[in-house]
Order: C-alpha cells, then sequence, then structure tokens
C-alpha cells in the first residue's frame, strides 16, 4: 500500500472518530461533564460512545423509585438505564487518563435520587501530587452535570455509601474511611483502618457508621465525633475480637 493510501486511510479513520465524540458528547445518550466554575478545565480525551460498558463493571445500583438502574465501572463511565425498556438514558465521563486514571471502583445514588456518587482511581490534576488520587465525584442526576468533587484524599477509593436521609457520604479508601457532609462538600471524619475498606454502610438510625476492610475487620463508630464504638477481627478459630458489638 502506498503513502498515499495510507494517509488516506488515516484521514478516513480519524474523521469517524471524531464524528463518534461528537455524536457521544452531544447526544441524548451523552453528555460532557459540566464542572463548576471553580474547578479546572479538565484535558481533554477522545472516546467513543459505544451504547454500553467497554470494560469490567465495577458497581451498580437501583434508584429508589426502581426507575433506573445505575452502573459504573473500569471504562471510566457512569451509565443511567431506564428499566422500563432496557434503553441508555445517560453515559457520564469524569476524569479521563491513561492507565487507570478515572477507572470506576465505587458507586452510590442518594435516596432522593439527586445525585450520583463515584469514585476510583482518579485525583485533582491541578495538584498533580499522586498517579491515582481520591477524589469523588458528585454528578447531578438529572443532568449529568458535576455538582461537586470531595478531594483532599491521596487513596483511590473503594466504596461509597449515602446515608439514608443523603446528608452523608462514607467512602472506603486504602486504610481508611471517611465521612463526608454532602452539603458542605467537606470532610468530617477519618476512620481508620488497616486495610482497604471494600464495604462501609450507615446504620439506620444514622448515629452510627460500620466499616469493613481486606484483612476481615468491621469497625462500628459515632458519626457524631468518628470514634470507634466496636470492632470484630477476622475468624481465627473460634474467632477473637477486641471490642464486642452491642447486642
Amino acid at each position: 500500500m502506498s503513502v498515499a493510501s495510507v494517509t488516506r486511510v488515516l484521514s478516513f479513520f480519524l474523521t469517524v472518530l471524531y464524528f463518534a465524540c461528537i455524536l457521544a458528547t452531544k447526544g441524548d445518550a451523552g453528555v460532557v461533564p459540566i464542572l463548576p466554575s471553580s474547578m479546572p478545565a479538565p484535558k481533554m480525551s477522545l472516546m467513543l460512545e459505544t451504547g454500553g460498558h467497554t470494560a469490567l463493571i465495577r458497581n451498580v445500583e437501583f434508584t429508589a423509585d426502581e426507575r433506573y438502574l445505575v452502573s459504573a465501572g473500569e471504562d471510566k463511565t457512569v451509565r443511567i438505564w431506564d428499566l422500563r425498556n432496557g434503553s441508555l438514558v445517560r453515559a457520564l465521563r469524569g476524569q479521563v487518563g491513561p492507565g487507570f486514571q478515572g477507572s470506576l471502583n465505587a458507586l452510590a445514588v442518594s435516596p432522593d435520587g439527586k445525585l450520583i456518587a463515584t469514585g476510583g482511581y482518579s485525583g485533582h490534576e491541578a495538584e498533580g501530587e499522586c498517579e491515582f488520587c481520591g477524589d469523588i465525584r458528585l454528578f447531578d442526576f438529572a443532568s449529568g452535570a458535576v455538582a461537586a468533587i470531595l478531594n483532599g484524599q491521596s487513596q483511590s477509593v473503594a466504596s461509597l455509601a449515602f446515608s439514608s436521609d443523603g446528608s452523608l457520604l462514607v467512602s472506603g479508601h486504602t486504610n481508611a474511611a471517611i465521612i463526608w457532609d454532602t452539603s458542605r462538600r467537606s470532610a468530617l471524619h477519618s476512620l481508620p483502618h488497616d486495610a482497604a475498606v471494600k464495604a462501609a454502610r450507615f446504620l439506620p438510625n444514622e448515629t452510627q457508621v460500620v466499616t469493613g476492610d481486606t484483612k476481615g475487620v468491621i469497625r462500628l463508630w459515632n458519626v457524631s465525633d468518628g470514634s470507634l464504638v466496636a470492632e470484630r477481627k477476622a475468624h481465627d478459630g473460634g474467632g477473637r475480637r477486641d471490642r464486642d458489638f452491642p447486642k
């Protein structure tokens, strides 16, 4: 094949990619994340919109009204699906970078259905302090815009959960969990662990939160001050514990 032929083929391929990108960002099932004015503009990346996930799906959540399913995964996208007909409503994108940058591990939908929280391997690009930071993005469910970015954590995000009224969010990281105030967009307490916190949930009374890590340790914490209430370690024979869980 001549150089001219190769050039024509490459030009055609790049043109197709360009228009695919336009369709992905302006079509009904795709949006460009809209960042608040205080946040730095992200670097642009070209991504094809295929209409579905192209890599491992890490998490799925139903909305409280059971009308939608939200999924997130290693292809760095969040997708909202209409359960009535199985159609894709919208694809959301946060940070996109080389390798694992932007890959999503965790997902949570607020009880009122207004916010989607996502986390994984993403960081505040302007700081450039770590390769895999622990930023959490809050998306507006209705518009797909980025409502806020909760940052300041240098560890990737492994789990996310809202409280029953949506006022609090707990995130699990490499060796800690963080309780966030969703209205103030600020961290309230850091809950230390010795391993990655893969599970975290608020109790129905919202006064306590339980966390679990990859070493098999479960801890119960007070939400008000972040104090440890109880701990149960991995089973070793008959099991051993430092502090008993309340009965």
